[in-house]
């Protein structure tokens, strides 16, 4: 009887995620003929999900050709959102159990399965197309170049879901003083990769710039929970929110524990150990914890003394930490002893330029 329930409920949700899956690709179609290209991909990408697993239930169930079908099937969705990363997994998936006969009965699954592998070098090359486009003079991105705007947007019919493409988007219109689009261009980046810490954490600072602490906040948390052993940028971004601004009430000793990860020797990012390390002094300043203040300051120090010509933007941000905590302890010198707060224009210049420091992906696009 159990065992009969089990299989229910199973059925069930099999046909749940068929339908829905269904009705989402009725969604892409729609999007896609009025031009909303981004819109399109998203709907294409939960469905295929959903096809996904569609295909794992059925394998359980032992049912695996029925299930490299469904699989296939989300490969199709996923060429849609051209998201190549989930097309690979489940190629090789469906590719395994190929070799190891699963298809002896269905010959017509290798044949599905090599024009997916064809589709997907289709698409890869389309990416590579872009990349090879973007490194002529005339779309030279990261200035105010009207032309590179507009190939970047025309390529969103060809790769929707391409998250990096969105950032340059965003990076380009923002360049252009068209936020709108920016913001926009942003979002649709971090939905289409949200294991990138560093596009989830620039939305974390977009919606702190829109005073959403609490949506910056929940982003971060989440993401953690995801993604612990990757996750310094949004680490930042998260200790930038706790700790307040715009009135809005502090959470300092939250956001030194945020940080504590990066700052220990063995951190692997150098910028990433120098922002948290920098943020921190400033925070157990304004907290009284003089000892780790100190401690926090010789590691910069330290590291300082090994920076080349290369790490000019970490030298300078050392140095930004350095001068403002020295403003800061003359402050309360003169106000005989008592701990000054950095004043918040200071502690917004420290912030953002952590940001900076931290989140900062290459253009062209990285493959």
């Amino acid at each position: 009887m159990i065992v009969e329930k089990v299989i229910g409920e199973k059925t069930q949700r099999y046909r749940e995620l068929e339908r829905e899956s269904s009705g989402m690709l009725l969604d892409h179609d729609s999007r896609r003929v009025l031009g909303r290209y981004e819109e399109a991909a998203f709907h294409a990408l939960q469905a295929g999900r959903r096809r996904a697993s569609m295909g794992k239930i059925l394998f359980d169930a032992g049912d695996h050709v029925g299930a490299a079908e469904d699989w296939l099937s989300a490969t199709a969705c996923f060429m849609l959102a051209t998201a190549e990363d989930q097309i690979r997994t489940l190629l090789d998936i469906v590719r395994r159990m190929e070799d190891d006969g699963d298809f002896e009965s269905r010959p017509e699954m290798s044949d599905i399965l090599q024009q997916r592998d064809q589709e997907l070098r289709a698409l890869v090359g389309k990416r590579i197309a872009l990349l090879r486009e973007l490194a002529l003079p005339e779309y030279q991105l990261d200035d105010s170049n009207k032309r590179a705007l507009d190939f970047l947007l025309e390529q969103r019919r060809e790769l929707p879901g391409y998250a990096l493409l969105h950032y340059a988007i965003s990076r380009q219109a923002m360049e252009l003083g068209e936020t709108e689009p920016a913001d926009r261009h942003l979002v649709w980046a971090a939905t289409f990769a949200p294991e990138n810490a560093n596009l989830i954490a620039l939305l974390g600072y977009l919606r702190l710039r829109h005073r959403r602490r609490d949506r910056a906040i929940e982003l971060a948390k989440e993401f953690l929970e995801d993604y612990p052993s990757a996750a310094g940028p949004v680490r930042i971004m998260l200790a930038n929110a706790l700790s307040g601004g715009h009135d809005e009430p502090l959470d300092r000793e939250r956001a030194i524990e945020v940080l504590r990860p990066l700052i220990d020797e063995n951190w692997p990012d150098r910028k990433e150990r120098i922002a948290a390390l920098a943020i921190s002094a400033a925070l157990c300043y304004e907290t009284g914890r003089k000892d780790e203040l100190a401690r926090h300051v010789g590691a910069l120090r330290s590291i300082e003394r090994g920076l080349g010509q290369a790490d000019l933007s970490a030298y300078t941000y050392i140095k930004l930490c350095e001068e403002s905590l020295l403003q800061a302890g003359e402050a309360a010198d003169r106000e005989e002893g008592g701990v000054v707060p950095l004043p918040e224009a200071k502690r917004q210049q420290f912030f953002r330029s952590a940001m900076q420091l931290t989140t900062s992906l290459p253009l062209p696009l990285a493959a």
